[in-house]
């Protein structure tokens, strides 16, 4: 058998450099490759038995979990008990690990690994063979090479073998397979490709079913998607009510999932963690927005970690936005172990910190490129699509008098703060960083008019409230069409909404508080009504919805990230835009405003300090020049 010999032999063959990833030609045009048959893949071809007790007496036999997406090595009758003393050594340098309760060495799922290795304990005296279900799983991976390799060659992807009532792109069908031919798989198409169909049909080709996890914004639109997309199916559930009616809500679905779909915030997942678990075993996982779980040491990514389905899909726009140890969390849920079992062993071959702990640089990327490569699949939509152009344009507004005074009088108190508290060269500490974001977002919010927190906590906005009243007027000046206004702070979000209902427009805000249920009215009432003005959060509005409907939004406040940026900007540049979309930033001149827009067209990720995301903390000359004259310093 090929197979047999390839894995005997000793010659991994090319996955890692075969695997799908980056961006294939001619996928814009419609084409004819036969689909791959879901199931086990050409078994009879190869003569194996799934199911037959096939294996030989051997002393350590390879086993494959496909829950946990691992290579297992155990004993195959009881030999080299307590961790095989004999070849620890080995097994560990070839990033084994040994699991006392089932008296297993867990590895990566990594067939050139597993040959390797494979090879090096025959060579000291050790019989080794391979089971049934690590023989089916590298024919598997043997498929999807010669399928990806006439991918590679220009060739059309005809798609899985399920009806579309929704016609698919060629690339969204080649997204959709490539989900479906992977126990874990990471998709992370530009934002606005459909990332949530290609799940979708996926998910309808394997079990017709899944467990999707999400943002709380984002879930009633999981739903539309569903039934949109598959009008067949039984019902997407979304737990409402009580903490103990969702939990209860969450086991019946368990008991009997019956083709439904089960749709899950991250949030709560802290607390249903059992019925979670229980929910997702041996079934789909869809993790949307999967960026959520970068956090190595949160509990939510822990609970992702110890989960066990089938099938696993990570969905996301932005894998790494800001450092390259974000994607650690992602792959390590998609192949466990791939760059070190825990974040420690991680940081040890990646990361340079300094004497005091501080992350000061990196080492070893090529091989988290690589890992990273093989397991994900991400498209640009230049290269799939003829969308729309985006046309930007900026608003350079002057601030009136009173906004001046209050924001001079902030901006040379925080810089008194910075000579007197952080030395020449040094670094904010943790608690310094804090104060001084604190302040920097005052700043901001003065600059929007929002000049002082008043007596007793009210709110005291300045007479001409500048920014607001530019937003206004953009609305005004393009003939009152539909738009949508970015804002990041909610007292900004009100003056907002009071200022453009004062202009006698249908209009709706959206921020953190806003119950869901009334935020897909709002968002339904936007795609439905010409004129209407969308006012939102960007944390909560600006991942996952589609907005297409418009083509023209404002952004109030530059966002803090590129990341945060692009996917406000295609919430509107998506699939199903028909105009080009104009992006409109309104600047206060000589203010914080320029400073941070020149950050983001430089592409330098400022909120990875500035904001709560990271613990690293910027320098004292780095936030002086946030605080400086803008227009003096050359901004």
């Amino acid at each position: 058998m090929e197979l047999a010999a390839n894995l005997d032999g000793g010659h991994a063959g090319d996955l890692g450099k075969c695997s799908i990833s980056g961006f294939f030609p001619g996928e814009k045009e419609s084409g004819a490759l036969e689909p791959l048959a879901l199931g086990e893949p050409a078994l009879e071809e190869i003569g194996v038995d799934r199911h037959a007790a096939t294996i030989p007496e051997a002393s350590l036999i390879f086993q494959y979990d496909r829950c946990a997406r691992r290579l297992l090595l155990a004993p195959s009758r009881g030999e080299h008990p307590a961790g095989f003393l004999p070849v620890r050594l080995v097994l560990r340098g070839h990033g084994g690990r040994y699991h006392e309760e089932t008296s297993t060495w867990q590895f990566p799922a990594d067939r050139e690994r597993m040959v390797t290795l494979a090879d090096e304990l025959r060579q000291r005296g050790c019989y080794v063979d391979y089971d049934a279900n690590v023989r089916v799983w590298s024919t598997g991976l043997d498929a999807i090479r010669k399928w990806t390799a006439r991918l590679r060659a220009g060739e059309a992807v005809n798609g899985l073998p399920i009806g579309y009532h929704v016609p698919p792109y060629g690339f969204q069908r080649t997204g959709a397979t490539w989900l479906a031919f992977q126990g874990g798989a990471g998709l992370c198409d530009e934002t606005g490709l459909g990332k949530t169909k290609q799940a979708i049909d996926a998910a309808r080709a394997r079990q017709g079913h899944a467990v999707v996890v999400c943002p709380n914004s984002v879930k009633w639109n999981w739903k539309a998607e569903v039934l949109k997309n598959d009008p067949a199916v039984a019902g997407v559930v979304i737990p409402a009510g009580s903490t103990r009616r969702r939990a209860e809500t969450i086991r019946e679905w368990t008991a009997d999932p019956r083709g439904r779909w089960l749709v899950l915030n991250y949030e709560s997942l802290r607390y249903f963690e059992t019925e979670f678990l229980q929910a997702v075993a041996g079934r789909t996982l869809i993790l949307d927005e999967a960026h959520r779980a970068k956090n190595p040491r949160a509990q939510v990514t822990r609970i992702l970690l110890s989960a066990r389905p089938e099938y696993l899909w990570l969905l996301t726009g932005t894998p790494n936005a800001n450092r390259p140890e974000d994607v650690w969390s992602l792959c390590q849920l998609i192949e466990p172990g791939c760059l070190g079992w825990s974040w420690y062993g991680f940081e040890r071959e990646h990361i340079v910190r300094n004497k005091v702990g501080m992350i000061v640089g990196y080492k070893n990327l090529e091989r988290v490129r690589t890992v990273f490569g093989r397991l994900w699949l991400g498209r640009k939509k230049a290269d799939c699509l003829d969308l729309p152009a985006k046309v930007f344009e900026t608003r350079l507004v002057e601030l009136s008098s009173e906004e001046r005074r209050a924001y001079e009088s902030m901006r040379k108190d925080l810089k008194a703060w910075l000579e007197s508290e952080v030395p020449i060269g040094g670094r904010l500490t943790t608690a310094q960083a804090a104060t001084f974001g604190a302040r920097l977002i005052r700043l901001r919010q003065i600059a929007d008019g929002f000049v002082s927190e008043g007596v007793d906590g009210r709110q005291a906005w300045s007479a001409a409230r500048t920014k607001i009243k530019e937003a206004v007027a953009v609305w005004e000046d393009a003939g009152r069409p539909r738009m949508v206004v970015w804002a990041q702070y909610v007292p900004v979000i009100r003056m907002l909404h009071d200022e453009f209902e004062n202009a006698a427009a249908e209009v709706a805000a959206i921020w953190g508080d806003v119950p869901i249920e009334t935020q897909e009215t709002m968002i339904r009432g936007y795609n439905e009504l010409e004129g209407t003005v969308l006012i939102g959060q960007m944390e909560v509005m600006g991942a996952g919805l589609n907005l297409q409907a418009g083509a023209l939004q404002v952004f109030v406040d530059v966002p803090w990230t590129p990341k945060q940026r692009i996917q406000c900007i295609d919430r509107l540049h998506r699939i199903g835009q028909t105009r080009s979309v104009t992006i409109v930033d309104i600047l206060a001149r000589g203010t914080v405003d320029q400073y941070v827009m020149h950050a983001l067209e430089g592409k330098m990720a400022l909120g990875e300090w500035v904001t709560s995301e990271s613990k690293v903390q910027g320098t004292r000359e780095e936030a002086m020049r946030l605080v400086e004259d803008p227009v003096r310093t050359g901004y």
